[in-house]
C-alpha cells in the first residue's frame, strides 16, 4: 500500500499536544481524509501550510489561557455568539471560544475561531465531567448542557465547523480531494422487554407507578400487554435496504431493569432468527453497568454465551452514562461501537455531530479506538418527554433527516421493541422517509 500523502503541515504549541492533535486527526483526516504532517511552534495559533504556499490561521485561545488545566466549571463558555462569516454553511455560525475576526492575508486567511477548543468541547464531553447537575436517575440532562442553554443543541455544529473548515481550504487552493461520504440511517432498538412475560415482577411495579403516580393508564396497559414486534421492525427495515440493530439486555437486578433470563430457549430462538436475516445483535448494559466494569462484563459474557459471533456494538440502558469512564469501559471490553451519546429529555446532537467519530479520554489524554455512533433521537423522548403526537413524531424525524443528510451524516435513532402499541402506521411513515 502505497504511503499516505501529507498535504498540509501543520503547526501548534506543544502545550496540550494530545488534545490539539485530537481534534485535528478528527477534522481533517477522519472527517475529510486530509492527512497532515506535524510540527511546533511558541505561537499561541494553529498554523496549517498548505502545499502551494498558503496559509490558514486560527488562534489558540482556549488551551494557552487554561494552562493548569481545562476540566473546571470555570473553562465553560459563559456566552455564545452567533456570527455571519464568509465560508459558512448556514445563516450564522455559534463561536464557543475566540471571536469573529476574518482577514485575508497576503500569505493566506485568519479567522477568530478557536475552532479547536470549539470541537474539542462538543467531542469530548468534558463539560459533562466537570458540571454535576445530573437528573433523578444520575444522568446528565440535555437542559444542563451549554447547547440547549444556547439554542444550538439541534445544530450538528460540528459539522459545520468541517464545512467551513474545508471551504477554507478549498479557498485557499487546496487541491486533495475530499473523503467521500453519503447519508445514512442506523435503526436501533433497545430490548428492554423482548415479548409477554419477561420481566413480569419488575413490569408489575412499573405498572403501579404508570397508574398511581404518572397517571398514564396507557402506558401501564403496554407494558403488561407487550406483544412481539421482531419481526415487523426487520420487515420495515427490509423493506429499504437497512439492517435492525438490536441491543439485548443479559442481566441486572435494579428496579428499573427487566429480570429476563437470557438463556431462555425462545429467546435463543429469537436471536438466531435475527442473525439468520441478517440483522444486527448487540449489548445493552443494564442501569447500574455503567460504572460498574466486573458487572458490565459478566453481562457482556452472558449474552455473547448465546449470540453467534462476536458482539461489537450496543449502547447504555436508559443512557446513563458517565464521562469519561463509560467510554473507558467500552474500550477496555474491546467493543467497536457505542451509540449511548443522546440526551433522554431532548432530542438532538449531544456531540455536536451527525458523523462517527473516535471519544477522548481527558483523564488519560489518550484517543480511544472505539467508534461513537451518537443517538440523535429516541421515540421515548418525543411521545413521553415531549409529549407529541404522531404529526409532531413524523416531522421531528423530518427536521432532523433533513439536518443530517445535508452533512452527510448518520441519522441513529431508538425506538424500543415494547413501545410500538398503536404507533405502528406512525413507524412505517417515519422509516420510509428517512430511508436513502
Amino acid at each position: 500500500m502505497a504511503a499516505s500523502v501529507r498535504v498540509i503541515t501543520l503547526c501548534i504549541n506543544p502545550l496540550f499536544s494530545p488534545e490539539k492533535v485530537y481534534v485535528w486527526r478528527t477534522l481533517l483526516t477522519d472527517f475529510l481524509g486530509v492527512e497532515f504532517s506535524l510540527s511546533y511552534h511558541l505561537e499561541d495559533a494553529y498554523h496549517l501550510l498548505l502545499e502551494n504556499g498558503k496559509t490558514l490561521i486560527f488562534p489558540d485561545v482556549f488551551f494557552s489561557k487554561n494552562t493548569n488545566g481545562y476540566l473546571v466549571p470555570k473553562a465553560i463558555p459563559t456566552e455564545v455568539s452567533f456570527a455571519q462569516l464568509p465560508f459558512i454553511p448556514e445563516e450564522d455560525i455559534p463561536i464557543l471560544y475566540g471571536n469573529d475576526k476574518m482577514e485575508w492575508r497576503e500569505e493566506g486567511l485568519y479567522c477568530g475561531i478557536d475552532l479547536v477548543a470549539s470541537v474539542f468541547f462538543m467531542l469530548t464531553r468534558w463539560e459533562e465531567a466537570v458540571l454535576p447537575t445530573r437528573d433523578d436517575l444520575n444522568r446528565f440532562p440535555a437542559t444542563a448542557s451549554l447547547a440547549y442553554k444556547k439554542g444550538f443543541l439541534d445544530r450538528p455544529i460540528v459539522n459545520e465547523y468541517t464545512e467551513m473548515l474545508w471551504a477554507m481550504l478549498v479557498h485557499l487552493g487546496i487541491t486533495h480531494p475530499r473523503k467521500d461520504q453519503s447519508y445514512q440511517v442506523m435503526v436501533t432498538h433497545d430490548v428492554d422487554v423482548p415479548f409477554v412475560g419477561f420481566g413480569f415482577r419488575s413490569r408489575f411495579r412499573k405498572c403501579v407507578g404508570d397508574i398511581i403516580k404518572r397517571r398514564r393508564l396507557r402506558q401501564a396497559i403496554q407494558r403488561i400487554f407487550s406483544p412481539n414486534y421482531f419481526d415487523f421492525l426487520m420487515l420495515q427495515s427490509e423493506r429499504y435496504g437497512l439492517k435492525s440493530h438490536f441491543y439485548f439486555m443479559s442481566g441486572g437486578h435494579h428496579e428499573y431493569d427487566y429480570y429476563f433470563d437470557i438463556q431462555d430457549p425462545s429467546l435463543k430462538t429469537l436471536i438466531r432468527q435475527i442473525q439468520k436475516r441478517g440483522h444486527i445483535i448487540g449489548f445493552h448494559p443494564s442501569f447500574d453497568s455503567f460504572n460498574q466494569p466486573s458487572l458490565w462484563n459478566a453481562e457482556l459474557t452472558a449474552l455473547q454465551n448465546v449470540v453467534s459471533g462476536p458482539i461489537r456494538e450496543g449502547r447504555q440502558h436508559f443512557l446513563r452514562f458517565s464521562i469519561p469512564d463509560t467510554w473507558q469501559l467500552w474500550e477496555d471490553s474491546g467493543m467497536s461501537i457505542d451509540s449511548s451519546l443522546g440526551y433522554a429529555d431532548c432530542e438532538g446532537f449531544r456531540c455536536g455531530t451527525c458523523v462517527a467519530f473516535h471519544p477522548f479520554n481527558v483523564v488519560t489524554q489518550k484517543t480511544l479506538r472505539l467508534l461513537e455512533y451518537p443517538l440523535v433521537l429516541m421515540e421515548h423522548t418525543l411521545i413521553n418527554y415531549r409529549q407529541q403526537g404522531p404529526n409532531e413524531v413524523r416531522k421531528t424525524f423530518h427536521k432532523y433527516k433533513n439536518k443530517i443528510k445535508k452533512y452527510k451524516g448518520i441519522f441513529v435513532f431508538l425506538w424500543h421493541n415494547h413501545l410500538l402499541e398503536g404507533w405502528e402506521p406512525t413507524y412505517r411513515e417515519v422509516i420510509s422517509d428517512l430511508a436513502p
